[in-house]
């Protein structure tokens, strides 16, 4: 396993991601926007912290060591930020209009 809750709900503060509580559902949601548009989200399991998530790099388009990286700090919200318009899923000249938690400073 290479993610764990802890490391989703890290990604998901460090993308200022907003949680969506899914009552009845096996996970919360984390969606990420960027000039008002979602540009990723991901479920975070309520379960034991044990249980995998090594299914987000693919969900927020990076690969597993640059999801690492926003797990351990390498990689900002700006990088990722960067990285989007760099694969043109984010308009270049879009602006941030995300409101959620704080990125978490390292």
């Amino acid at each position: 396993m290479l993610f764990d809750k802890r490391d989703a709900q890290a990604m998901a503060k460090k993308l200022k991601a907003t949680l969506i509580d899914k009552k009845g559902k096996k996970h919360d949601i984390a969606v990420v926007k960027y000039g008002g548009k979602v540009v990723g989200q991901f479920g975070i399991r309520r379960g034991s912290g044990s249980l995998g998530h090594d299914y987000i790099p693919g969900q927020i388009h990076v690969t597993t060591k640059q999801a690492r990286d926003l797990v351990q700090c390498p990689m900002s919200f700006d990088d990722w930020i960067a990285l989007m318009k760099e694969k043109q899923l984010i308009a270049d000249g879009a602006q941030s209009a995300s409101v959620g938690l704080p990125s978490k400073s390292c």
